[in-house]
């Protein structure tokens, strides 16, 4: 009979794609890679027409990920960019 294995993976084990580095200006800090993740509909669609009104504002394209990857930024206490 073989035997279950009981050793659970670090989350760096289970993500192998993901590039990491000590240095946090190091390369891999400004990568980017796809998240799929699910939201209230409230939030998507608050995040949408955020990403709209800044784009008329600014001129410019801002995607939702841009904000998202803000809101992040500020959650963590640090700026990454």
């Amino acid at each position: 009979m073989k035997e279950k294995s009981t050793s659970k993976l670090t989350h760096a084990q289970s993500t192998p794609n993901v590039h990491r580095t000590s240095d946090p200006d190091g390369p891999a800090t400004h990568e980017k890679q796809n998240k799929t993740i699910r939201i209230r509909k409230l939030l998507n669609g608050m995040l949408a027409e955020e990403a709209f009104a800044r784009t008329r504002r600014e001129g410019k394209r801002v995607n939702e990920s841009d904000i998202i990857d803000e809101a992040l930024e500020a959650y963590f206490g640090k700026k990454t960019n």
